[in-house]
C-alpha cells in the first residue's frame, strides 16, 4: 500500500482506498483500476494522490506541506476602471440600432464608426462567459435584429480564433458579422416581425435579404470581397440547399461558414415573442448531429470544442432545476459533461434525459 502522486500513476495500478472528491461524492471505488481516462478525471477533479495497492518508485508515506511567504504589500496608484464586455457590447448594439435605423431610411451603412465598435469588441478574448453574456441578455423582443447582429460578429470572432485564422483577419470577420443581417433593413417589419407561417410570396422576399446586404455593404465598402461573400453567403448550405444562390461547399466563402454557423447557434439560443431560447447546450448537440451536409462539419466541430473546453467549475443549471459546477468534460462528448451537485456527481453521458438547460453567470 502506497500514497502515490496522481501524476506518477502507472496505468492499471489498483485503488487502495476510495476515492472522493472535495465535496464528499464518490468518484471511484476501492479497487477500481486506474489507467489514462481514471488518470484525466483525477486530475480533473485536482485530486493530487491516492492509495493504490503495490509500491511506486514514486510513491510516498506522508505528505509534506510548505506555507510559502506572503507577497510583499506593493501600493499602486488608483486607476480608471476599464471598459467590461458587457459595456463595450451594449455600446456597440445601442450605435448599429441607430445606423440599421438610418440605413432603414435610407443613410448608407457608417462603416468607420461601426468599425471602431468592431475594433473596442474584438480587443476581448474569446471566452465562454462572454459569449453566454451575448445568449443572456435581456432586451426589448422588437430589438432582436440588433442585439442578434452583434453577437454573431463576436462569435463569429471566436470560431475564427479557434480555428486559427490570423489575427488580422478579425475585424473583417466581425464585420461580416454584424452586417450579415443589415439587408433585413430592407425588408418590411410586417414580413420581419410576422409570428405565423410565412406566405410564399413573403419567403421569396425574405429572402431576398443577403443580396439587399451586399449592395448595401458593396456601396460603402466596394473592395473587400471577404467582407461581401461574408454577407451575401451566410445563409448557403453545404449540400447546396441553401440561398440566395444555391452554392456547393466549395464556393462558399470561409466568412459566410463561420457567420452561418454562429447565425445559428445564437438564434436558436435566444428568446423570441412566439418561443422560449434553447439551452446553449442542446443547441450544440443539434448543431452536432443535425448539421451533416448543411454546415461545414470541421467548423462544427471547432465551434463546439471552443464553446467547451473552458466549461471546467462552470455554475450550471440542469434541466432537473438542480444546479451544480462542472468538474469534468469527456473530449468524445464535449456537452455531457460530469457535474457535481450537493457532493453527488451527475454523469450527463449516462443521464441522457437530464442536460445542461443554462450558465450561471
Amino acid at each position: 500500500m502506497a500514497l502515490v502522486p496522481v501524476s506518477q500513476l502507472k496505468p492499471g495500478s489498483t485503488l487502495r482506498a476510495d476515492v472522493v472528491t472535495p465535496l464528499g461524492g464518490l468518484l471511484f471505488e476501492k479497487g477500481s483500476k486506474i489507467f489514462e481516462r481514471e488518470i484525466e478525471i483525477l486530475l480533473a477533479f485536482f485530486i493530487e494522490e491516492v492509495m493504490v495497492e503495490e509500491p511506486h518508485p514514486q510513491a510516498k508515506m506522508f505528505k509534506t506541506s510548505i506555507t510559502p511567504s506572503p507577497e510583499p504589500l506593493v501600493l499602486s496608484q488608483p486607476q480608471e476602471e476599464p471598459i467590461t464586455f458587457e459595456q463595450q457590447f451594449q455600446r456597440t448594439v445601442k450605435f448599429y440600432k441607430e445606423m440599421f435605423k438610418s440605413v432603414q431610411g435610407g443613410l448608407p451603412i457608417a462603416l468607420r464608426e461601426l468599425t471602431e465598435h468592431l475594433t473596442e469588441l474584438v480587443k476581448f478574448p474569446s471566452e465562454v462567459s462572454y459569449i453566454f453574456n451575448t445568449i443572456t441578455q435581456s432586451y426589448p423582443i422588437e430589438d432582436y435584429t440588433y442585439f442578434h447582429s452583434i453577437s454573431v460578429s463576436y462569435l463569429s470572432v471566436c470560431l475564427a480564433r479557434w480555428s486559427r485564422i490570423e489575427e488580422s483577419e478579425m475585424l473583417s470577420i466581425a464585420l461580416a458579422g454584424a452586417l450579415h443581417d443589415i439587408g433585413k433593413s430592407k425588408i418590411s417589419p410586417e414580413i420581419l416581425n410576422k409570428t405565423e407561417q410565412l406566405s410564399l410570396s413573403e419567403k421569396t422576399e425574405l429572402r431576398k435579404y443577403p443580396v439587399y446586404g451586399y449592395h448595401l455593404v458593396k456601396a460603402v465598402n466596394p473592395s473587400s470581397d471577404s467582407i461581401l461573400l461574408g454577407v451575401l453567403q451566410h445563409q448557403e448550405r453545404e449540400d447546396g440547399s441553401g440561398y440566395p444562390l444555391g452554392l456547393p461547399s466549395s464556393s462558399i466563402h470561409p466568412y459566410a461558414k463561420l457567420v452561418a454557423i454562429s447565425d445559428i447557434f445564437h438564434a436558436m439560443c435566444s428568446s423570441k415573442s412566439y418561443k422560449a431560447g434553447s439551452s446553449p447546450y442542446v443547441v450544440l448537440e443539434q448543431l452536432l448531429s443535425d448539421s451533416f451536409g448543411k454546415l461545414d462539419p470541421h467548423f462544427v466541430r471547432l465551434f463546439v470544442d471552443g464553446m467547451t473546453q473552458f466549461s471546467l467549475g462552470m455554475e450550471v443549471e440542469l434541466s432537473d432545476g438542480t444546479q451544480g459546477k462542472i468538474i469534468y468534460v469527456d473530449r468524445s462528448q464535449p456537452t455531457r459533461p460530469m457535474v457535481e451537485v450537493q457532493g453527488n456527481i451527475i454523469n450527463l453521458m449516462i443521464n441522457r434525459h437530464v442536460y445542461i438547460k443554462r450558465a450561471i453567470i
